[in-house]
């Protein structure tokens, strides 16, 4: 039965074990540093929860958290307080430890991987505890890094004079990553409210909207959605528009701070909101 594993003998014949290995034991108190990194990931799932609160608990964020947020949170506030009664008291076999973790690395999989659904599996090897316990540790910790981004980043409109309003936007990588949607509410029907909006709103950078209007340019052109995206709330009398980032215009953005909008025409009671949503709309 292995109980140490040599990684080095130093030339006054010192032995030097590797701290990396784990003997076999009926408590994980016998494996000091497998019990360091339990305890280091129950920090982790704790930090990870309460960043998922915060966020979901912020005014502007009312009504828009992903459901996949309350979910990932339902997950790490079941598991927490488990993780924190193993390491506190120490006297988990390895294998109870194990089916522990990879019960965890799998509901975790279905937030994280494309697949929704983790194709590999990591054997229990009680003579060898680290092969087992190592690689789920590593996908925990990559998982949990992973589930940190909102999917849905509302955009603040600011108005200023002459039909000009604009929207900072502090990712950069937002422009390529994510499709931008307009919210719209007016005292019109309908049909002339989304005609109206197409058709008499200039887009550009913050930059460069006074100059495009000056210049009667056209702009990035808005496309009418017939219903609300799925990651946003549903508001009665909003009409919503997605912004085409296929235009020529959209390069100008890229290198910008945010977004410049030139709105024309009569909306009486005018509400606009902007959001940034994560990946595809679908």
């Amino acid at each position: 039965m292995p109980i140490a594993k040599i990684k080095d003998i130093s030339l006054e014949h010192q032995v030097v074990l590797d701290e990396d290995f784990y003997p076999m034991s009926l408590h994980i108190s016998a494996m000091p540093l497998f019990a360091r990194k339990l305890s280091e990931l129950s920090d982790l799932i704790g930090l990870r929860a309460q960043n998922i609160v915060n966020r979901i608990g912020r005014p502007e964020q009312s009504g828009v958290a992903d459901v996949n947020d309350f979910l990932m949170l339902l997950t790490l506030n079941r598991v927490l307080p488990i993780i924190k009664n193993i390491v506190k008291l120490g006297k988990s076999h390895p294998l109870s430890v194990y089916e522990f973790l990879a019960s965890l690395r799998s509901e975790l999989a279905t937030f994280v991987l494309k697949e929704r659904f983790s194709e590999t599996f990591y054997d229990y090897l009680h003579d060898n505890p680290a092969q087992s316990l190592n690689p789920l540790f590593s996908d925990i910790k990559s998982y949990l890094s992973v589930v940190t981004n909102a999917k849905v980043i509302p955009l603040p409109i600011v108005a200023h004079q002459y039909g000009i309003y604009t929207a900072q936007v502090n990712d950069p990588l937002l422009y390529s990553t994510a499709e931008f949607i307009i919210a719209i509410k007016a005292h019109l029907q309908p049909e002339l409210l989304k005609n109206q909006f197409v058709q008499q709103t200039k887009i550009s950078s913050i930059e460069q909207i006074n100059q495009l209007v000056h210049l009667q340019l056209p702009g990035v052109p808005v496309h009418a959605l017939p219903v609300a995206p799925r990651y946003l709330p549903y508001h009665s009398g909003f009409m919503y528009f997605q912004l085409d980032k296929t235009s020529p215009y959209w390069e100008n953005l890229i290198r910008s701070s945010g977004f410049g909008f030139h709105i024309t025409g009569d909306y009486p009671g005018l509400e606009i909101e902007l959001w940034a949503i994560r990946g595809e709309l679908a």
